[in-house]
Protein backbone atom coordinates (compact mmCIF):
# COMPACT_ATOMS: atom_id res chain seq x y z
CA UNK A 1 0.00 0.00 0.00
CA UNK A 2 0.95 3.53 -0.89
CA UNK A 3 -0.34 6.83 -0.15
CA UNK A 4 0.91 10.23 -1.56
CA UNK A 5 -0.25 14.10 -2.33
CA UNK A 6 0.59 15.55 -5.28
CA UNK A 7 1.86 18.89 -5.22
CA UNK A 8 -0.14 21.65 -6.37
CA UNK A 9 1.80 22.42 -9.46
CA UNK A 10 1.22 18.44 -10.18
CA UNK A 11 -2.88 18.80 -9.86
CA UNK A 12 -5.10 18.61 -12.80
CA UNK A 13 -8.54 20.03 -12.85
CA UNK A 14 -11.21 18.06 -11.44
CA UNK A 15 -12.56 17.71 -14.71
CA UNK A 16 -9.84 15.36 -16.35
CA UNK A 17 -7.75 12.38 -14.90
CA UNK A 18 -4.76 10.49 -16.45
CA UNK A 19 -4.69 7.20 -17.21
CA UNK A 20 -1.96 4.96 -15.99
CA UNK A 21 0.37 3.98 -18.83
CA UNK A 22 2.75 0.92 -17.26
CA UNK A 23 6.34 2.45 -17.13
CA UNK A 24 4.29 5.63 -17.57
CA UNK A 25 3.92 6.70 -13.94
CA UNK A 26 6.08 8.43 -11.89
CA UNK A 27 4.22 7.86 -8.67
CA UNK A 28 3.41 4.85 -6.36
CA UNK A 29 1.76 3.37 -4.14
CA UNK A 30 1.00 0.12 -1.86
CA UNK A 31 -1.36 -1.34 1.22
CA UNK A 32 -2.03 1.97 0.02
CA UNK A 33 1.00 3.57 -1.07
CA UNK A 34 -0.08 6.98 -0.59
CA UNK A 35 0.89 9.44 -3.31
CA UNK A 36 -1.02 12.21 -3.03
CA UNK A 37 -2.19 13.34 -6.55
CA UNK A 38 -4.97 15.35 -8.17
CA UNK A 39 -7.98 14.24 -9.88
CA UNK A 40 -6.71 13.22 -12.84
CA UNK A 41 -3.64 11.53 -11.11
CA UNK A 42 -6.32 8.27 -10.73
CA UNK A 43 -6.55 5.97 -13.07
CA UNK A 44 -9.35 7.22 -15.05
CA UNK A 45 -11.67 7.29 -12.14
CA UNK A 46 -14.05 9.14 -13.75
CA UNK A 47 -15.43 6.77 -16.14
CA UNK A 48 -12.84 7.86 -18.62
CA UNK A 49 -12.52 4.37 -20.34
CA UNK A 50 -10.39 4.33 -23.29
CA UNK A 51 -9.02 7.77 -22.47
CA UNK A 52 -5.62 8.39 -21.56
CA UNK A 53 -5.43 11.30 -19.92
CA UNK A 54 -2.24 12.76 -19.18
CA UNK A 55 -0.25 15.13 -16.57
CA UNK A 56 2.46 16.54 -18.26
CA UNK A 57 4.01 18.00 -15.60
CA UNK A 58 4.75 14.71 -13.32
CA UNK A 59 5.01 12.51 -16.10
CA UNK A 60 2.41 9.78 -14.20
CA UNK A 61 -0.09 8.57 -16.14
CA UNK A 62 -3.49 5.49 -15.41
CA UNK A 63 -5.03 2.37 -16.57
CA UNK A 64 -7.81 3.34 -18.69
CA UNK A 65 -9.02 0.21 -19.76
CA UNK A 66 -10.48 -3.09 -18.05
CA UNK A 67 -7.96 -5.43 -19.30
CA UNK A 68 -5.06 -3.20 -18.80
CA UNK A 69 -5.98 -2.43 -15.10
CA UNK A 70 -4.09 -4.62 -12.92
CA UNK A 71 -0.88 -4.80 -14.51
CA UNK A 72 -1.06 -0.86 -14.30
CA UNK A 73 -2.52 0.07 -11.31
CA UNK A 74 1.07 -2.31 -9.83
CA UNK A 75 3.15 0.00 -11.70
CA UNK A 76 2.19 3.21 -10.50
CA UNK A 77 2.39 1.38 -6.72
CA UNK A 78 5.69 0.40 -7.82
CA UNK A 79 6.97 3.62 -8.75
CA UNK A 80 5.02 5.37 -6.03
CA UNK A 81 6.66 3.00 -3.41
CA UNK A 82 10.04 5.50 -4.84
CA UNK A 83 8.28 8.78 -3.48
CA UNK A 84 7.93 10.52 0.19
CA UNK A 85 4.62 8.73 1.50
CA UNK A 86 1.83 10.46 3.77
CA UNK A 87 0.29 9.61 7.05
CA UNK A 88 -3.32 10.02 6.64
CA UNK A 89 -5.72 10.14 9.56
CA UNK A 90 -7.21 6.77 10.07
CA UNK A 91 -10.04 5.69 12.69
CA UNK A 92 -11.05 2.18 13.06
CA UNK A 93 -14.62 1.29 14.67
CA UNK A 94 -16.28 -2.59 15.75
CA UNK A 95 -19.21 -3.32 16.58
CA UNK A 96 -21.20 -6.82 16.26
CA UNK A 97 -19.05 -9.03 14.34
CA UNK A 98 -17.80 -5.82 12.33
CA UNK A 99 -15.03 -3.75 11.43
CA UNK A 100 -14.80 -0.29 9.87
CA UNK A 101 -12.01 1.58 8.78
CA UNK A 102 -12.39 5.04 8.22
CA UNK A 103 -9.63 6.51 5.89
CA UNK A 104 -9.47 10.62 5.48
CA UNK A 105 -7.57 12.25 3.06
CA UNK A 106 -7.37 15.83 2.00
CA UNK A 107 -7.70 16.61 -2.11
CA UNK A 108 -5.08 15.46 -4.32
CA UNK A 109 -4.29 11.98 -2.41
CA UNK A 110 -3.56 8.93 -3.71
CA UNK A 111 -3.39 5.86 -2.71
CA UNK A 112 -3.14 2.38 -4.06
CA UNK A 113 -4.54 -0.29 -1.43
CA UNK A 114 -4.16 -3.84 -0.40
CA UNK A 115 -5.69 -6.75 -1.98
CA UNK A 116 -8.55 -7.73 -0.13
CA UNK A 117 -9.14 -11.45 0.69
CA UNK A 118 -13.39 -11.49 1.14
CA UNK A 119 -15.83 -9.23 0.11
CA UNK A 120 -16.36 -6.02 2.00
CA UNK A 121 -18.15 -2.82 1.75
CA UNK A 122 -16.40 0.42 0.02
CA UNK A 123 -18.49 3.38 1.27
CA UNK A 124 -17.58 7.28 -0.17
CA UNK A 125 -18.83 9.64 3.16
CA UNK A 126 -17.53 12.58 1.88
CA UNK A 127 -16.20 14.09 -0.79
CA UNK A 128 -15.56 12.82 -4.51
CA UNK A 129 -13.36 10.52 -5.50
CA UNK A 130 -11.71 8.96 -8.70
CA UNK A 131 -11.43 5.02 -8.38
CA UNK A 132 -9.74 2.49 -10.58
CA UNK A 133 -10.44 -0.96 -10.32
CA UNK A 134 -9.95 -4.71 -11.83
CA UNK A 135 -12.79 -4.15 -13.29
CA UNK A 136 -12.81 -0.64 -14.60
CA UNK A 137 -12.32 3.15 -13.70
CA UNK A 138 -15.33 5.44 -12.37
CA UNK A 139 -15.96 8.91 -9.89
CA UNK A 140 -17.57 8.10 -7.05
CA UNK A 141 -19.26 10.99 -5.16
CA UNK A 142 -20.44 10.83 -1.24
CA UNK A 143 -23.39 8.45 -0.49
CA UNK A 144 -22.01 5.56 -2.95
CA UNK A 145 -21.66 2.42 -1.87
CA UNK A 146 -20.06 -0.55 -3.34
CA UNK A 147 -19.67 -4.19 -2.63
CA UNK A 148 -15.62 -4.89 -3.02
CA UNK A 149 -14.96 -8.48 -4.50
CA UNK A 150 -12.33 -10.72 -3.35
CA UNK A 151 -9.10 -9.72 -4.85
CA UNK A 152 -9.79 -5.93 -5.90
CA UNK A 153 -7.40 -3.65 -5.71
CA UNK A 154 -7.51 -0.44 -5.92
CA UNK A 155 -6.27 2.93 -6.65
CA UNK A 156 -8.13 6.49 -5.26
CA UNK A 157 -7.32 9.27 -6.18
CA UNK A 158 -9.30 11.87 -3.71
CA UNK A 159 -10.98 14.21 -6.23
CA UNK A 160 -11.90 16.73 -3.21
CA UNK A 161 -11.50 16.37 0.55
CA UNK A 162 -13.05 12.98 0.83
CA UNK A 163 -13.56 10.55 3.29
CA UNK A 164 -14.03 6.74 2.31
CA UNK A 165 -14.90 4.09 4.44
CA UNK A 166 -14.27 -0.38 4.28
CA UNK A 167 -16.58 -2.33 6.19
CA UNK A 168 -15.83 -6.04 6.86
CA UNK A 169 -17.66 -9.42 8.79
CA UNK A 170 -14.85 -10.44 11.73
CA UNK A 171 -15.16 -11.45 15.79
CA UNK A 172 -11.26 -9.64 15.78
CA UNK A 173 -10.24 -6.16 17.44
CA UNK A 174 -6.36 -6.65 16.84
CA UNK A 175 -5.54 -4.51 13.91
CA UNK A 176 -2.98 -7.07 13.04
CA UNK A 177 -4.36 -10.04 13.68
CA UNK A 178 -7.30 -8.14 11.38
CA UNK A 179 -5.32 -7.61 8.70
CA UNK A 180 -3.98 -11.10 8.62
CA UNK A 181 -7.14 -12.14 8.34
CA UNK A 182 -9.01 -9.82 5.61
CA UNK A 183 -5.77 -9.11 3.61
CA UNK A 184 -3.35 -10.85 1.18
CA UNK A 185 0.27 -10.65 2.44
CA UNK A 186 2.33 -7.69 1.01
CA UNK A 187 6.00 -7.84 2.28
CA UNK A 188 6.63 -4.90 0.46
CA UNK A 189 3.72 -2.70 1.83
CA UNK A 190 4.76 0.46 3.25
CA UNK A 191 1.45 1.01 6.16
CA UNK A 192 0.59 -1.34 8.40
CA UNK A 193 -2.45 -2.49 10.23
CA UNK A 194 -3.03 0.83 11.66
CA UNK A 195 -2.31 3.02 8.46
CA UNK A 196 0.96 4.19 9.87
CA UNK A 197 4.05 4.08 7.75
CA UNK A 198 6.30 1.25 8.59
CA UNK A 199 9.84 0.97 8.20
CA UNK A 200 11.15 -1.87 5.45
CA UNK A 201 14.29 -4.11 5.82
Amino acid sequence: MVQRRLQRHERADDERAYSAEAGEAAVGRSHVLRYNARASDLAGVDHAYGVDRRNRNSGMSLPTTVDSMRPKVLALEAQMREMPQVELQTSHWFADGMYCRVLERPAGTLIVGKVHKREHFYIVAKGRVQVVMDDGVQVLAAGTVLVSKPGTKRAVLALEDSICMTVHRTNKKNLTKIEKELIEDDPLALFDARNEQRKLK
